[in-house]
């Protein structure tokens, strides 16, 4: 039983990193625009540090959600009360 929940709980964190990445990634891509002298090349390893350093950023807060709410799933269970009673 327990490796099938290490097994769910690593499931869960590949999901974040994967999902996290490609709309990180695309976001970076998508306002390139706004940067002067800025060329559109979509392989730029500046777009692709960025979005590393967003997930990176994204795990941190995953885990401070899994530390608050005690539960490494707390994603699949979250709802209003559960967050506005967290929050006092």
């Amino acid at each position: 039983m327990e490796n099938t929940s290490q097994e769910h709980n690593r499931n869960i964190w590949l999901g974040i990193l994967i999902v996290s990445f490609v709309l990180t990634f695309l976001w970076e891509n998508l306002h390139f625009g706004l940067y002067k002298n800025y060329s559109p090349a979509i392989l730029d390893s500046r777009f692709f540090i960025c979005a590393i350093g967003d997930v990176g950023l994204i795990f941190i807060i995953y885990f401070f959600g899994s530390v608050t709410f005690k539960n490494p799933r707390w994603i699949l269970h979250l709802n209003k009360n559960k967050i506005l009673l967290q929050l006092h």
